[in-house]
């Protein structure tokens, strides 16, 4: 991502604190890495303070470029880091937030300029899957997604980093390959055991 660091993953077979923002199903979602949260919420509590107390002009439509970086005014009402993904005309973009890894249509009047003191911490949102399993059937259900967004989004987790490599339907972006483990009972539970045991997913051999 033009502009801003990437964050540090550790190796293959390494620990690594996450916490996971989105998730479409277990093949695809996104964590941030769970040591730089304090860093992350300083950063957010800054750009609000900056961005609603002193407003910049809107970027013209003839600056506005794909992966180009700019704050943004959310429906939230939160100020958030944003790589334009795609020029739809000259009003509106789609964009992509760096720090949690969803994505919006806006329109120029919600993007200011991203002054360099928010371009220090790296991006956050990392694009992750589970390692070793895949769907039982063809696809993951939809039952299958919803039980396991209930299972993980918006959760700390320890994870070991499995595999890193390119993301298939982007290329240009990296995947992590995980097993999520969630710590916060008794007895650690692996997601992934957890899927298979419910018969939802298979281990890949």
């Amino acid at each position: 991502m033009k502009g801003l660091s990437p964050p540090q993953i550790p190796l293959v077979n390494e620990y690594f604190d996450v916490m996971v923002t989105l998730a479409a199903n277990p093949g695809n979602f996104t964590v941030q890495p769970y040591k730089d949260t304090e860093q992350l919420h300083e950063m957010m509590r800054d750009m609000q303070m900056q961005y609603n107390e002193q407003r910049y002009p809107h970027p013209a439509v003839d600056n506005v470029k794909e992966g180009r970086l700019y704050a943004a005014l959310h429906h939230d009402g939160l100020w958030y880091r944003v790589c334009v993904s795609n020029v739809i005309n000259d009003n509106m973009v789609s964009v992509y937030f760096c720090d949690y890894g969803d994505v919006s249509v806006m329109s120029l009047e919600m993007l200011q300029a991203l002054t360099d003191q928010f371009k220090e911490l790296p991006y956050q949102a990392i694009k992750a899957k589970l390692a070793g399993i895949r769907p039982k059937h063809s696809d993951w259900s939809v039952e299958d997604c919803l039980i396991f967004q209930e299972l993980v989004v918006n959760r700390e987790f320890v994870s070991i980093v499995m595999e890193k490599g390119p993301d298939i339907l982007n290329p240009t972006s990296m995947t992590v390959g995980l097993r999520l483990i969630d710590t916060s009972q008794e007895e650690d539970v692996w997601i992934d055991e957890l899927l298979v045991n419910q018969e939802r997913a298979v281990k890949i051999t």
